[in-house]
C-alpha cells in the first residue's frame, strides 16, 4: 500500500512539472512546488504551494447578482429535484455561487453543495443540499428563491 501511495504522488508531482515545463509564454499561469512530505504513520501529506501571483477574476456574487436581477433560481424544468436546482445567470460576468450559500424559496429551501462558477448568460443544473426536510410545497414565496445572505459549511 506504502508503495502504491508513493507512486501516486510521484506521478502527481511528475504531472505537476510537466505541465509547468510545456505551458505557453504568452498565457500567464500559475506555477506549483511540491514540498517534503510529511508522514505520520501509514499517511503522508505533501504540501502544493502556488508560487506567484494568483488570478484575479471578474465574478458576481449570488448578493451581486440578485441585487441586480441579474440570476435566477428555480426548480428544474422537468420536474423538481431534491439535489438540483436551475441557476440562470443573465449578466455579462461569470457568477460565483460559493458552497454552504442558502437559497431559500421553492419547493424546499436548500444549500449550495460546493462552489460552482456560471459562465455568462448560461443556465446551469447546480447540485444542492436539502435544509428542510419534510417540506416539498412552495413556500410563502411562492416557487421562487432568494438568498438571505447566509453561508454555512457544506
Amino acid at each position: 500500500m506504502r508503495r502504491f501511495l508513493w507512486l501516486l504522488v510521484a506521478s502527481f508531482a511528475v504531472s505537476l512539472v510537466a505541465a509547468q515545463q510545456h505551458r505557453s509564454s504568452s498565457v500567464s499561469s500559475p506555477c506549483f512546488q511540491v514540498g517534503k512530505p510529511i508522514i505520520h504513520q501509514n499517511l503522508a501529506v505533501f504540501p502544493v504551494r502556488l508560487i506567484g501571483d494568483i488570478p484575479e477574476g471578474d465574478y458576481l456574487t449570488l448578493k451581486e447578482a440578485q441585487k441586480e436581477g441579474l440570476v435566477v433560481i428555480s426548480e428544474l424544468p422537468e420536474g423538481a429535484s431534491v439535489p438540483y436546482v436551475l441557476v440562470e445567470n443573465k449578466a455579462d460576468k461569470p457568477l460565483l455561487l460559493l458552497g454552504g450559500e442558502i437559497i431559500l424559496g421553492g419547493k424546499q429551501d436548500r444549500i449550495v453543495e460546493h462552489d460552482t462558477i456560471i459562465p455568462p448568460k448560461t443556465k446551469m443544473k447546480v447540485k444542492v443540499y436539502c435544509v428542510e426536510p419534510g417540506r416539498w410545497t412552495p413556500s410563502e414565496h411562492g416557487e421562487k428563491f432568494f438568498a438571505p445572505m447566509l453561508v454555512v459549511a457544506p
